[in-house]
């Protein structure tokens, strides 16, 4: 039986559910698998909506960066109809540093031209409050990608 359990109350304050306390290195990753779905896989027509939608995974003291990038991701999308599509493959997590390393496959569209490429990227994140839109409340403050 694992060492940790989080009690859930119903209204009357009796114990509803006993769960075991979930891996923050899993948690970690599912919040960063989600965030690339949101902020690489876009069409021309879908590529505001989407880093719109990503912005709930972005530090807040960094929103002015990431929307000033992403203005220009979605003109260029827009204007040279670009579609993108990632498949990660590998999501290694660090606790203590704070970093997300992935690796996997990345298909760019451009004009009807296909073409794949790695993903290889570098995520800072830190934890803050979990929202309806980020319930696992991990919060990117900066994206770097390597070759």
């Amino acid at each position: 039986m694992p060492a940790f359990f989080v009690s859930f109350l119903t209204p009357d304050g009796s114990i509803y559910k006993d769960a075991p306390k979930p891996d923050p290195k899993i948690e970690v990753e599912r919040a960063v698998r989600e965030y690339l779905k949101l902020r690489y896989n876009w069409t021309p027509k879908t590529v505001a909506a989407s880093v719109e939608r990503a912005r709930a995974f972005i530090l807040p003291s960094t929103l002015k960066v990431y929307d000033s990038a992403m203005q220009n991701v979605v003109r260029f999308s827009s204007d040279r109809l670009v579609a993108q599509r990632v498949y990660p493959g590998e999501v290694l997590v660090d606790l203590e540093k704070g970093l997300a390393t992935i690796s996997g496959d990345r298909i760019t569209t451009i004009q009807g031209l296909k073409a794949a490429g790695d993903l290889k990227l570098e995520l800072s994140f830190e934890s803050g409050p979990r929202t309806i839109a980020n319930p696992w409340g991990i919060y990117v403050s900066k994206e770097r990608e390597f070759n």
